[in-house]
């Protein structure tokens, strides 16, 4: 087996997960994950609670098919089996074993699991990005990269008891398009997949591993105004229930939550963060989008409410 770690998560796997680099187990503490290669049944889970086309759902399990690519089953939050389509390699695999298998297992492991980007702004302070996909998240997260602030997560943020982010994976996913506007040339990046123009942008001004978990201080909720002009930016502060309900509008994969019966329990982790943290909605125009005054704006928006 492979050994790897990806949040806080020893992970002992079958397949290669090339975009993680390969640990000793004894250098991360933990319950273990397993990944196996193995037989997934085709029609799903006996008697699933949820079940919508290609997820099935029941206690502790969660079973989905990506057609063409693999079955899975993921259990307890620690194994997952994986049955590949003929002829699908480990590098596409890798994209579903580290993004929804590992959802499924955050979930299982009770975390609050969020669709968004964390970026570590002071020592102890974290803000996160959220909003539909295509609203600039991992864009926005990646010119706080280049800023120098440690980007802790893409894509998928897991958030403990105490508020505290959980670091990720040590890379963002972006569109040609994006890092044309970071001015960074995709020759020695990975695309995630083969013929996608999407690619791997290397994290290389992490966290310290070893220091307190940053906390959730600030929630940035990314909106796109189509018709808005290029001058149109702005930020609106969120006050009552627009700040709750702004957490569970960005929860990652809301079937596991209901499927696993950890609705309750969701909602109880988003009021405790919606009642610690700074929730703000930024909208900005889809055309003639400059994402350095966007930051301006956020480092401005926080250094007003003295979080940094």
């Amino acid at each position: 087996m492979n050994s790897y770690a990806a949040f806080d998560i020893p992970i002992n796997s079958d397949f290669n997960l090339a975009p993680l680099e390969t640990v000793t187990q004894a250098s991360v503490v933990g319950p273990p994950l397993y990944i196996r290669r193995g037989t997934v049944a085709y029609a799903g889970l006996d008697e699933p609670t949820f079940k919508k086309a290609l997820t099935q759902i029941k206690e502790n399990e969660i079973w989905f098919d990506v057609p063409n690519i693999a079955r899975f089953l993921v259990t307890n939050g620690n194994e997952a089996t994986v049955e590949p389509y003929p002829g699908v390699d480990d590098n596409t695999l890798s994209i579903y074993i580290l993004g929804s298998c590992m959802g499924a297992v955050l979930h299982q492991r009770d975390l609050l699991v969020l669709h968004a980007n964390a970026i570590q702004v002071t020592d102890h302070a974290a803000i996160l990005f959220v909003g539909d996909s295509g609203a600039g998240k991992s864009t926005s997260a990646a010119h706080f990269h280049q800023r120098g602030y440690p980007v802790l997560s893409d894509d998928v943020v897991a958030i403990d008891a105490q508020g505290g982010v959980i670091k990720g994976l040590p890379y963002i996913k972006l569109w040609q398009h994006s890092l044309e506007k970071l001015n960074i040339s995709n020759e020695d990046l990975a695309p995630i997949r083969a013929n996608i123009n999407k690619f791997r942008l290397p994290l290389t001004n992490t966290s310290n591993n070893d220091a307190p978990r940053p906390l959730v201080k600030a929630v940035y909720n990314l909106k796109v105004q189509k018709h808005a002009t290029s001058g149109s930016l702005n930020l609106r502060r969120y006050t009552g229930l627009d700040r709750f309900t702004c957490l569970t509008n960005n929860a990652y994969r809301s079937d596991a939550i209901i499927g696993l019966g950890l609705k309750s329990q969701h909602l109880k982790q988003c009021s405790q963060l919606a009642q610690r943290a700074h929730i703000a909605e930024i909208n900005r125009p889809s055309e003639h989008f400059c994402a350095p005054d966007m930051i301006d704006m956020v480092l401005d928006d926080l250094r007003a409410q003295k979080l940094v």
